[in-house]
């Protein structure tokens, strides 16, 4: 199993994601390769094929059939790059809230929120999400599940690009582990274009706000639409829609991008995009997880 962009995720989360799997070997953990969007099993049936997004209930009109212009497929979300995208065109160095994941099936709705942090500098992007409060199926038998069988709670991801280096690094800090892969140019925010349309006032939380729709524009020729409710000039709230599935980010605070950057600010910025010298690496989730089941299962005969 390949590693996860978050989102994230991230994610896979990424929270990053849209990868072929490789095969899993014998009892070796399952885990799932796109995060953070799970489609919920429907008892005593198989898993139905991931729909393409609809965007009729989007704000504007979609594309026609022969225009060319393919919708990326349920799979095809890396979370970490999108935000990236938006909140860079919005100039923001860090923003916190919550990742909302709306999942229905079989007419049954399963609502999951997760805190998330998100840090951009100069095209890199990091982003943790915490999974404590993970529930239900996700909790159970989801995506999160391998994880937080082993004590894992945080799901930390870094997009590093650069012009020798192209990189997203999957951090666990609690196990003081890592897997990497190489980057895809759609998985780099400095590569997608962005188009913008206002819908016109709206509210947010009982206050005033601006909605919009925007479209996220991939090398690949791929648009992701969203929709977007900004106040102040900032994005408090992002929504995707995916398959079955409805991500929305809540942002509580943001910080745009400092004018001046003292010595000592730079240096905990530079950190931030750092892996930890002492951190273990792996060649995908499932080893990292293989071993840390094979340890905990050692420590307790």
């Amino acid at each position: 199993m390949r590693n996860l962009p978050l989102s994230l995720l991230l994610t896979s989360l990424a929270l990053g994601l849209g990868h072929s799997a490789a095969q899993t070997l014998p009892n070796r953990p399952k885990v799932q390769e796109r995060l953070p969007v799970p489609r919920l099993p429907v008892p005593g049936q198989a898993t139905p094929t991931p729909a393409t997004p609809s965007v009729s209930t989007l704000p504007f009109t979609p594309p026609a059939t022969n225009s060319g212009v393919r919708f990326v497929p349920s799979g095809g979300l890396n979370l970490d790059t999108a935000l990236a995208r938006i909140l860079s065109d919005a100039k923001l160095a860090t923003a916190m809230g919550e990742l909302e994941l709306s999942i229905t099936n079989a007419g049954n709705v399963e609502l999951n929120r997760f805190p998330l942090w998100i840090h951009l500098r100069e095209g890199q992007v990091r982003t943790e999400l915490d999974i404590t409060s993970a529930s239900g199926h996700f909790g159970a038998t989801g995506p999160f599940a391998p994880f937080r069988q082993e004590g894992i709670t945080r799901l930390v991801s870094l997009t590093v690009a650069n012009l020798t280096l192209r990189k997203s690094y999957q951090l666990f800090p609690e196990k003081q582990t890592f897997v990497s892969r190489d980057l895809a140019p759609e998985d780099m925010p400095l590569l997608l274009q962005l188009q913008k349309q206002p819908i016109g006032p709206d509210t947010l939380n009982d206050e005033a706000a601006e909605k919009w729709a925007m479209t996220l524009g991939y090398p690949n020729g791929d648009k992701r639409p969203a929709e977007v409710w900004i106040m102040n000039g900032i994005p408090r709230q992002i929504r995707f829609s995916v398959g079955n599935s409805r991500l929305t980010v809540r942002f509580r605070e943001a910080q745009p991008v400092a004018a001046t950057v003292t010595k000592e600010l730079a240096i905990q910025q530079a950190r931030l995009f750092e892996l930890p010298p002492e951190y273990r690496g792996f060649a995908d989730v499932g080893d990292m997880l293989a071993m840390l089941s094979a340890k905990r299962v050692k420590t307790f005969r």
